[in-house]
């Protein structure tokens, strides 16, 4: 056969198998710069509208990554049918797979295969929409094996929105320890902490884990512990120490490559408004700040010079691998009288609500730039700013630095921090330099992102698939060229937001379960009984107290709580059992014996509480309870005179506690000194003009002493404001 016909049948055969749909697509031995635009990766082909949106072309798997799902748009062709073919070299193996819907998944043993003959080089998978046998679309989609393992597990968060659902439900925040090569949803390591718990580190080794945590009803504590399979939060520092007691965030807080140091941003204050967006349910940034560093092994706490001037707002600190720099945002602070804070808490004055207003109309800007200061063994040093990171008329936060301290990483937005839409990542070299905006980015917010700790790979967060954020990889090559994102699907939960990533120099394994054994001092379970008891939800606030005193029987204070809420709870019994325990450890405690009076009360026992309350009284002369509980038991027992003494004593101690006023008029009246009884009766609705028992009795004592009409008219009054008696009397009296 002449050579000329073996070209043209060699033609007719290839067209022959492209068109029965085994067209091998592209496949080439190019060096890995799988990242769109770059060279070695042909451009992607789309013809018929349909679009295969992931992966991106160029996109770049792990050799251990678990299969991903494809997924494409063909909404203009009208097919119904998918065609998927697999670029492999061996012709035998080209095999076409077919979909029904706009996604698709290989299985296992198909994924190893592709991800082998992909390995370091571009493979071609082709996608082709059908409509009744007929191809209608196409489109072609170029990815690649990377040589690089991630060789280290995703320490994150999952959370419900919107933020505000979330504060409230505390107890469905989790935290999971994922694997890149498993095909099931991460395991979760950390849950049910009913406190708030979020920005945590490891140490460069993974040998320690820290983590920001509400403990003791304080917001300043943070956790330490070593890393095991089974750990343990129980070692607890305070921030607030560093700033005698004053109330702080202690926000953003970061370990040190060695474990030894941990930097926070303390002295803070925060602007923080939660929004009714299920996308974007908060905006949070802080104003105010310094670095202060602790030193775990002098157990002492000390400013960095440098970042330490309150003029500027110095947070998140993140340190430099050899941990001789802190790297940092700053900003010109908010200083508390202009923003209105008293503590980092307080946001109620006018003028914290006119800051909310120029923040959001755009009256007021808050920029970051990225800073670098020598960290000096503590002593730090002159702090400069990151040439390409800093100054140029945006926000620039969450530096970065890469394992081998040659590049940065950081988040450029147009203003504020955290949760931004219009968040960008960025890479600079760690020295500062030209920054390149990274080809991982996607439409919707691109944040909190970790290096693998051998500095091939970074996780990131998005929401360029809808509210919930999700995780997401990139490969990073030796000149900070970085891929399109790989979606960590099996890490993201259904209807649940995940962020806060970081890589773990651990085995996927390492880590089994974190117990917040801080939880369960005795300290934070009374602390927990208070909240839950002012939240109105006294069985659980008995089960605090109770777990308080479990741990701690000798407490008075643990036992007296307890006794309150039995009292709530109606058991008068159990209640003056907890607090005669209480009053033989702490016999002259004023509070006790005012309970014990309140729980011979319930017990119908006057004397006995009028006992305890003239004790109270002897203990504490300007307490009022214990004279209003002497006036009750004296009401109780009818010695009305008894009654209007004490709480005449009631009365001269604050003259406005309503229920100190209506008593003695109620003794008053019982004592037939109706004149005097509508007095108080006067001064109590003058208090509360809707308080019906005080103009119930008003009117009947206006009755009583011959002044019908106008006694009428306050049962009227009574029955307005919801007194059912003063309506029956009315009925029968006021015709």
């Amino acid at each position: 056969m002449k050579k000329r016909q073996i070209i043209f049948i060699a033609l007719i055969a290839f067209v022959s198998a492209a068109s029965a749909g085994i067209y091998i697509g592209y496949n080439s031995d190019s060096p890995e710069q799988a990242v769109a635009g770059l060279t070695g990766v042909p451009e992607a082909q789309s013809s018929g509208g349909l679009n295969i949106s992931y992966p991106q072309n160029g996109t770049i798997f792990p050799p251990e990554f678990a299969p991903p799902t494809f997924h494409w748009t063909d909404s203009v062709s009208g097919a119904d049918t998918w065609k998927i073919m697999i670029g492999f070299t061996d012709v035998d193996k080209n095999t076409p797979y077919i979909s029904k819907n706009n996604e698709w998944k290989p299985g296992k043993r198909l994924w190893e295969e592709m991800k082998k003959q992909s390995l370091g080089r571009n493979m071609g998978i082709t996608i082709q929409g059908l409509k009744n046998d007929v191809q209608v679309s196409e489109a072609l989609v170029n990815i690649s094996t990377s040589t690089d393992s991630v060789n280290a597990p995703i320490f994150y968060r999952d959370v419900p929105l919107p933020f505000a659902y979330a504060l409230r439900h505390l107890e469905e925040i989790r935290w999971r320890l994922g694997d890149i090569s498993s095909d099931t949803i991460a395991h979760v390591v950390l849950e049910n902490i009913p406190v708030c718990a979020n920005c945590h580190s490891f140490s460069a080794d993974g040998s320690t884990f820290a983590m920001d945590v509400d403990a003791h009803s304080y917001k300043d504590a943070y956790a330490i512990s070593s890393v095991k399979e089974d750990m343990e939060l129980d070692s607890l520092i305070h921030w607030s120490d560093f700033q005698d007691g004053e109330a702080t965030y202690s926000l953003l807080a970061n370990l040190s490559p060695s474990g030894r140091y941990i930097a926070s941003t303390l002295k803070d204050n925060e602007f923080f408004v939660t929004q009714p967006d299920i996308e974007y349910s908060q905006l949070f940034f802080p104003i105010k700040g310094v670095i202060a560093i602790y030193d775990r092994e002098t157990e002492k706490y000390i400013s960095l010079p440098g970042a330490n001037d309150s003029v500027w707002c110095n947070s998140n600190p993140v340190w430099s691998p050899d941990g001789k720099y802190v790297y940092f945002a700053r900003e010109k602070a908010i200083p508390s009288d202009e923003s209105g804070f008293i503590t980092a808490f307080q946001r109620d004055s006018l003028k914290y609500s006119k800051l909310v207003d120029d923040f959001y109309s755009g009256k007021r800007e808050f920029k970051y730039s990225i800073y670098r200061v020598p960290f000096n063994e503590g002593k730090g040093g002159k702090a400069e700013p990151v040439a390409g990171a800093s100054h140029n008329n945006m926000s620039n936060f969450f530096p970065k630095i890469s394992p081998n301290g040659e590049w940065m990483v950081y988040v450029q937005a147009d203003n504020f921090m955290l949760l931004q839409p219009d968040s960008k990542l960025y890479i600079v070299p760690a020295l500062g330099g030209e920054p390149r905006l990274m080809n991982c980015n996607m439409g919707n917010m691109n944040s909190w992102h970790s290096w693998s700790p051998n500095g091939k790979w970074m996780v990131f967060s998005s929401k360029e698939r809808g509210p919930f954020t999700k995780l997401y990889l990139t490969h990073i090559d030796e000149n900070g060229n970085d891929s399109p994102p790989v979606c960590l699907e099996y890490f993201n939960p259904e209807g649940r937001a995940v962020n806060i990533p970081e890589f773990v120099n651990i085995s996927p394994r390492a880590i089994n379960l974190i117990d917040p054994v801080f939880l369960k001092d005795e300290y934070f379970s009374y602390i927990r009984g208070i909240e839950t008891a002012l939240e109105g939800d006294i069985d659980n606030a008995f089960y605090s107290f109770s777990q308080a005193i479990e741990s701690n029987p000798s407490n008075f204070i643990f036992l007296g709580s307890r006794c309150y809420i039995r009292m709530e709870q109606g058991d008068f019994k159990g209640a003056l059992e907890d607090v005669d325990k209480a009053l033989k450890l702490k016999p002259d405690d004023f509070k006790l014996h005012n309970l014990r009076g309140f729980a011979y009360l319930g017990l119908k026992n006057p004397k006995a509480a009028l006992i305890d309350f003239k004790e109270g009284a002897r203990l504490r002369p300007e307490h009022i309870e214990a004279y209003k509980g002497a006036g009750t038991a004296l009401l109780e027992m009818n010695d009305f005179a008894g009654a209007v003494k004490y709480y005449s004593k009631a009365v001269k101690i604050d003259p406005e506690d309503i229920e100190s006023v209506h008593q003695r008029g109620m003794a008053k009246y019982y004592k037939n000194d109706y004149d005097g009884a509508i007095k108080d009766f006067n001064t109590a609705v003058k208090l509360d003009s809707k308080f019906h028992f005080a103009l119930l009795y008003r009117g009947l004592s206006k009755m009583e002493s011959g002044q019908q009409a106008a006694g009428c008219a306050d049962l009227k009054l009574a029955a307005k404001a919801g007194s059912e008696i003063a309506k029956d009397v009315s009925a029968e009296y006021c015709k």
